[in-house]
């Protein structure tokens, strides 16, 4: 972008938006943390499960990646074991969604709940899933 006072051109770069993967099998739900999250200035990529999930992964570049637990086909556990497996995948930050509380989710995590940066609760409240984003982030830079 190019901002010209009097005589002199400043030339402002804008930093590169992050990418945020939303792994979530309702489609509304899906689209609406996408929706909240490019209003943040994150890049959103969206997938309706873990299989999608993967998919996306292998081309495009996520930064961090929030995902439901309980989905069809391959649920957030499995996808947290997959990425964990994968040299490609494992470094990106992970934040779990679960309607079935905490510990039903670690439970179902089983020795991968050290992958996850934050599980949060449904309904997700919106400052502590953006507060989980940036925390992801600035770890991963």
């Amino acid at each position: 972008m190019r901002v010209a006072r009097g005589r002199t051109v400043i030339l402002v770069r804008s930093a590169p938006k992050r990418g945020v993967l939303v792994v979530e099998d309702f489609a509304d739900t899906r689209e609406l943390l996408a929706e909240l999250l490019m209003e943040e200035g994150y890049h959103s990529i969206m997938a309706s499960n873990g299989v999608e999930a993967l998919k996306r992964l292998e081309e495009i570049q996520a930064d961090v990646v929030v995902t439901d637990l309980v989905m069809p086909d391959l649920g957030g556990a499995e996808l947290v074991r997959r990425m964990a497996s994968d040299p490609r995948m494992k470094a990106i930050p992970i934040i779990l969604l679960t309607g079935s509380g905490r510990e039903k989710a670690i439970e179902a995590l089983g020795d991968r709940a050290g992958q996850v940066l934050a599980i949060l609760t449904k309904p997700v409240q919106i400052d502590e899933l953006l507060t989980s984003v940036e925390a992801a982030l600035d770890g991963s830079r």
